[in-house]
Parts: structure tokens; C-alpha cells; sequence
């Protein structure tokens, strides 16, 4: 099935994927973080990226790509085409909002019974995820609102407060008289306001026939693009990971290796 249920997770948690591929880098490969990339520019056989930590840009071989489209569309120069940059501008991005809980104690299993998966509701918190690790540990971590589209757009205008208050409303609505007294603190987050996300997920109508994801999908030279969003698995990490062998393939037949 196409949005399947997920079947494994990482162990340690997501970022041990990205810790994985640090770890096994060559010692000698310099990564920069907190490092806004401000412009993109391509001068004969080389791609030029200019940073926010300097002046003087950087002068690559190849560009890969990973940000979200409509975001790389508002920094690459005249060097590009106009057609390429409008499109990655039109990509869709589905607003998306979650709320984290730290739970006093496991009530989900202690009095429902439940171990793992997903609680749907009507109300605008549409989820609550329960854990599928450390079953009877004093405490947990549990998912109190997974929404999207309409309701994400809705819950995004709402202050972290607000969020938390309809989040406990909407908690309530599944634990009668135990989510309130349980849950101890909280966290919200709004991909659609964060600065260099710009959204959950890529969304596309028709996607095999949309022009913008044919267009964005166009060979450009040094630059190559990297993503979930380029797969006709938006969203999920599967999807990334096709998208970034596909990155890598082009890359070696450009270098002729």
C-alpha cells in the first residue's frame, strides 16, 4: 500500500540516521552547520554557493540540493532558468503540526491497554501517537496532536499556548480524566512557520502529469536536487533515500566514474 503503516524506526531515535553518515564521512571532510546558504549561482564547470558566515562563496564541482523547493527557488541567480526557478516556487507544501507530551506515567497502557499506533479523532488534533518502546517505564513520550492540510493551517495561527490548550481538550476527548492530570509537559511545532522548512511535505495533483515536478526534475547541470519531494514517495523516507541515489548516479555519470 501506498501510505502504509510504518514498519521500523530507528534505533536511538531519527537523528541517528544523519549521526550514521556523519560517523562514517572520511575524517577529513569538513562539515559546517548553522550555515544559511543565501545564493546559488553556476559560472562554467562550477556551481558558487554563497554563505551567511562569509563573504567569499564557495566553489564546488557539484551542488546537491536538499531544501525545500520553493525555498532554493527564491536563491538561485539569473544563471538559472527562469522556468526551473518559478517552478520549485509553485511546489506545494503541505502545512503540518505536531505536539509532544511528557507523560507522568504511562496511563495509556496502565488503563487502556494500549501499546503503540494511533488514536484518530474529529477534533483538530486529528492524532494522538502512542510509543512502540519502553512499554512500563515509569514515564513516556507520547504524539499529542498530528494534523495537516486545513486543520494545520488553522493550528499554526495559534500560539504554542493555544496549541497546548487544544491539544489537552482533544486528549481529553480519548482519556477521560486522565490526559489533564498525566501529561506534564509539552512542546508544539508549525513546519509551515519555520524559516527553512516551509512546510511538511511536497504535495502534488497528479503528480506523474503536474509540470512544475516534471520541471523541477530537469537536469540542471552541477546542481543536482535531493529529496523526498522529487520521488513519487513525497514525504516519507524512502522516498528521500530514492531521490538521493538517483542524486548520486547523475553526479557519476557527469564525473564519468
Amino acid at each position: 500500500l501506498y501510505w502504509q503503516t510504518s514498519l521500523m524506526q530507528a534505533e536511538g531515535g531519527m537523528d541517528s540516521i544523519p549521526r550514521g553518515f556523519r560517523d562514517n564521512l572520511d575524517p577529513n571532510t569538513r562539515i559546517q552547520l548553522n550555515v544559511k546558504a543565501t545564493n546559488l549561482s553556476r559560472i562554467a564547470d562550477k556551481i558558487l554557493i554563497h554563505r551567511s558566515n562569509s563573504e567569499v562563496p564557495i566553489k564546488a564541482d557539484y551542488c546537491i540540493s536538499t531544501m525545500a523547493p520553493p525555498l532554493l527557488g527564491r536563491i538561485l541567480d539569473g544563471s538559472f532558468p527562469q522556468i526551473f526557478k518559478t517552478a520549485l516556487t509553485k511546489i506545494y507544501m503541505v502545512p503540518a503540526c505536531k505536539v509532544g507530551w511528557q507523560a507522568k506515567s504511562r496511563f495509556w497502557e496502565e488503563e487502556n491497554e494500549i501499546y503503540g499506533g494511533i488514536s484518530w479523532t474529529k477534533h483538530i488534533i486529528k492524532q494522538i501517537w502512542y510509543p512502540s518502546h519502553g512499554f512500563h517505564s515509569p514515564k513516556g513520550i507520547l504524539t499529542g496532536a498530528y494534523n495537516y492540510g486545513a486543520a494545520a493551517q488553522i493550528f499554526g495561527l495559534m500560539s504554542p499556548k493555544q496549541r497546548m490548550a487544544a491539544a489537552l481538550e482533544g486528549g481529553e476527548k480519548i482519556h477521560p480524566n486522565l490526559f489533564k492530570r498525566k501529561v506534564e509537559k509539552g512542546l508544539s511545532i508549525a513546519w509551515q512557520n519555520m524559516p527553512n522548512q516551509a512546510g511538511g511535505w511536497a504535495y502534488y495533483k497528479t503528480q506523474a502529469e503536474n509540470p512544475d515536478y516534471l520541471t523541477i526534475n530537469e537536469h540542471q547541470g552541477r546542481l543536482v536536487l535531493a529529496g523526498d519531494y522529487l520521488s513519487f514517495l513525497s514525504g516519507w523516507m524512502e522516498g528521500a533515500v530514492r531521490s538521493a541515489e538517483h542524486a548520486v548516479k547523475r553526479i557519476a555519470i557527469m564525473a564519468d566514474v
